[in-house]
């Protein structure tokens, strides 16, 4: 009689354990589910907004492109391969070089 209340506990325990069990392996079914759901859209923003990273990039990009300006009708001066910045780093006699929408001028600087 003994044996078989202790089989019984026993069982009654291996089934509320085999219950316990089986229902987390639902919960985490269900929430594997919604993961599975959400990480299509996820990667989708992501891309999307690496997209628009993209755009922002080659926007900056095409602003700075020098051959812009020059079409506004602004004009870049050279001298040896750089840009003249300051009318002071140059000598009288020094051989520039300016770049225009259409065309180059070569000048001699007269006097600085």
């Amino acid at each position: 009689m003994v044996k078989t209340r202790q089989e019984a506990k026993i069982d009654s325990l291996s089934n509320r354990m085999l219950s316990a069990i089986q229902q987390r392996i639902v919960e985490h079914q269900a929430r594997l589910h919604s993961a599975e759901e959400r990480i299509p859209i996820l990667i989708d923003r992501h891309l999307m907004a690496e997209q628009h990273h993209l755009q922002l990039i080659e926007e900056k990009t095409k602003a700075l492109d020098p051959s812009l300006l020059l079409a506004r009708g602004y004009s870049i001066t050279l001298y040896q391969g750089k840009a003249v910045k300051d009318m002071s780093t140059l000598q009288p006699g020094d051989e520039i070089e300016t770049r225009l929408a259409k065309g180059i001028i070569h000048s001699k600087v007269i006097t600085s």
